[in-house]
């Protein structure tokens, strides 16, 4: 044992390091309780070890001690000897959820990728090339669906924060807004023609809700798989997870002309929308 040198700090705490280095320990619990579908027994109804070790063809005592890891990943609650699923654990981690995220939390592939980073570093080549058809084929759809359940619920949150949370139905919503018959009897009855009444009165009121719906449209459309397919080109989150994977600055660059377009896009809806209309006159023949 070395003599403690007077010249170090005394205040300096190693415990960071040593977190550091077993952090991959929730990872791998993670994964474990993915892989024997432990959330998914909780879901039907098996609550002790010796139910969930038996449903999963597990040993009992490895069970136990898997699911007291959980607990303490806050993915489990446990009362006495009877476990239960938390609501994060419910809503992500069962199968049968319409948002479980399992499917690429429980691959291997992950981990064995992250374990070679070493060799990666050294050749300065990826473990596994995605764009081989094989393991695109593989790999994207999985990648796709992971990235709609991760930010569907934050992109809901940023449509109403910017005034167009009922992005589907936006143009019903500003039809509704208006008093569309009142405005066109009020028209006719000025001898406006029907091109008149739509180009100069209903689409005046509604053309807010037509653009934001127009601009989220293509936003939906650009990032579906069909699309992509169609035009022979991947979707843009796959293609930036494929950029990142072979490059270090383009895979920036684009995320934040991607950024800076979004914004200009919703600005541009929004001094369209709101900029001060010119007085309309609508009549007949003088």
């Amino acid at each position: 044992m070395t003599e403690p040198n007077p010249s170090v700090n005394p205040t300096l705490d190693p415990e960071p390091l040593h977190q550091m280095i077993f952090s991959f320990i929730p990872s791998r619990v993670l994964t474990a309780g993915l892989q024997l579908s432990v959330f998914s027994h909780l879901a039907a109804g098996k609550k002790t070890a010796e139910e969930i070790a038996r449903a999963a063809a597990a040993s009992e005592r490895g069970m136990r001690m898997l699911l007291d890891a959980l607990v303490a990943c806050q993915l489990l609650s446990k009362k006495e000897a009877r476990y239960e699923l938390t609501p994060l654990a419910a809503r992500f981690l069962v199968r049968e959820s319409p948002d479980y995220l399992g499917p690429l939390m429980e691959q291997d592939s992950l981990w064995e990728s992250w374990g070679h980073l070493t060799d990666v570093v050294r050749t300065g080549r990826p473990l596994h090339r995605v764009e081989a058809q094989e393991l695109a084929e593989q790999f994207f759809p999985i990648l796709v669906q992971t990235l709609h359940v991760l930010h569907r619920d934050r992109a809901r949150l940023m449509a109403q924060a910017l005034g167009i949370g009922n992005a589907p139905r936006n143009e019903m919503t500003g039809l509704r807004a208006i008093d569309v018959r009142t405005l066109t009897e009020a028209a006719q009855s000025l001898g406006a023609s029907w091109a008149t009444i739509l180009l100069r009165i209903i689409f005046p009121n509604l053309r807010v809700a037509l653009l934001s719906g127009a601009f989220l449209t293509f936003a939906i459309v650009v990032g579906e798989f069909t699309i992509a397919v169609f035009l022979a080109r991947p979707t843009f989150g796959p293609y930036m997870s494929l950029q990142i994977q072979n490059k270090a600055y383009e895979p920036a660059a684009l995320s934040i002309i991607s950024f800076a377009l979004t914004w200009a896009s919703m600005g541009i809806i929004q001094w369209v929308g709101h900029r001060a209309p010119g007085q309309v006159q609508v009549g007949g023949a003088r």
